[in-house]
């Protein structure tokens, strides 16, 4: 399991029961709030959250988690290799919305994405998002 250190997870047993029992690859998508829970709204652009079964992540990558498109790359390996591919998306995994520290490095890595996957980062999330 990788989880970004500034997620909070709800506590609640039923679900996390429902999401360590998943096969495959599980992807979790942030809830953003400011002031509580109760004001949180997901954020389909990034994934925070990963149990990975059976994932073989090459060496030779240019990836780094926390970075930008790395939770993406994530999906797209497993895709590669035919995993079952679960998104969570329901409020579990929150994150206190802050100052991006990233903006220098996103142009980077969002150009990286596309050349080594011959695809563009937002139709390839929207591929995803759909079936969320």
């Amino acid at each position: 399991m990788l989880i970004n250190g500034d997620i909070e997870l709800k506590q609640d047993d039923k679900s996390w029961e429902k999401i360590s029992n998943k096969k495959g690859l599980v992807c979790g998508q942030r809830f953003n709030y400011l002031k509580s829970y109760e004001d949180s709204k997901i954020n389909l652009g990034g994934i925070d959250f990963f149990i990975i079964e059976n994932l073989q992540v090459p060496n030779d990558d240019n990836f780094c988690f926390g970075l930008p498109c790395w939770d993406w790359w994530i999906v797209y390996l497993a895709q590669l290799q035919k995993l079952n591919i679960s998104f969570i998306k329901f409020p579990f995994f929150f994150h206190k919305t802050h100052k991006r520290n990233w903006e220098q490095s996103c142009l980077y890595m969002i150009n990286y994405f596309e050349k080594a996957t011959n695809k563009k980062i937002n139709n390839f999330r929207k591929s995803f998002i759909n079936f969320i």
